[in-house]
């Protein structure tokens, strides 16, 4: 093959290439990229020593945004598998749809919160007392 005729191969393909993604971004709208992630972030020096934590919310994870949240939450945390809606654990991530929704399962729960970031996504401890008196009560018969 002669050179003019690779140089020749060459241009097209870059010119078909360019106006390829030129066309490709003239379809789609500029959406901006979302890391729902980023609500978490943080808790992973928190929670480092942990290899499960309660993941308690109120949302739908059969929802799109909810269960991106918790996947990306789950990255963000990794090693620490987060249990969903599993109270028996010693920290708790509550990530609710208002502040009186995450507070009442905190009181059902018997956990106190450790902190809230921005995001609204707590971080509570169950107390051990009130876990161990409950356990304790859950497993005789009468």
């Amino acid at each position: 093959m002669s050179v003019a005729r690779t140089i020749f191969l060459f241009l097209c393909t870059t010119l078909i290439i360019f106006n390829a993604c030129q066309l490709i971004q003239t379809l789609t709208p500029d959406r901006p990229v979302r890391f729902a992630g980023i609500k978490f972030s943080g808790l992973e020096n928190i929670l480092k020593q942990e290899t499960h934590v309660g993941y308690i919310t109120d949302l739908n994870l059969k929802e799109t945004a909810p269960l991106a949240e918790y996947e990306q939450a789950q990255y963000v945390l990794a090693p620490t598998i987060l249990d969903v809606n599993n109270p028996d654990h010693r920290f708790l991530i509550v990530n609710c749809s208002s502040d009186a929704s995450a507070f009442s399962k905190l009181k059902d729960i018997g956990a106190r919160p450790l902190t809230r970031n921005n995001f609204g996504v707590i971080l509570a401890m169950r107390d051990q007392k009130i876990s161990d008196k409950n356990l304790s009560t859950n497993t005789h018969a009468p």
